[in-house]
């Protein structure tokens, strides 16, 4: 049987605008810390995007946790301000938009299977 019981997460959508001389540097340092993050208990999901219209210097990045707990986790981790020191020092702008996004079976729109239900 399904539960179609919301469960509140949140979702962190993280806006970069990268000097052109710093984006081979960027993209090292944003792998490396998404290989690292996506192993933190309640990171569920991490995207690094590129927009469609090919805007150069244009990246998103898109998490979703399970909980704040679990972001709260993650920011205590060792070397965490580090890195994103690092990484903010190439942009020419960062925008972050912090969302509760609500979940029926982990799914933020609810399956096929759910609709016809």
């Amino acid at each position: 049987m399904t539960s179609t019981e919301l469960t509140p997460q949140i979702v962190l959508i993280i806006e970069y605008e990268v000097v052109e001389e710093n984006r081979p540097l960027f993209m090292k340092l944003m792998a490396e810390s998404c290989i690292d993050t996506i192993k933190d208990d309640g990171c569920e999901r991490m995207e690094l995007c590129q927009p469609v219209s090919g805007e150069d210097g244009s990246y998103v990045l898109t998490e979703l946790w399970r909980d704040q707990s679990c972001i709260d986790r993650h920011r205590m981790k060792p070397g965490h301000s580090k890195v994103h020191e690092d990484i903010d020092a190439l942009l020419s702008r960062k925008r972050v938009l912090k969302l509760n996004t609500f979940a029926v079976d982990g799914w933020t729109q609810a399956p096929a299977r759910l609709q016809d239900a």
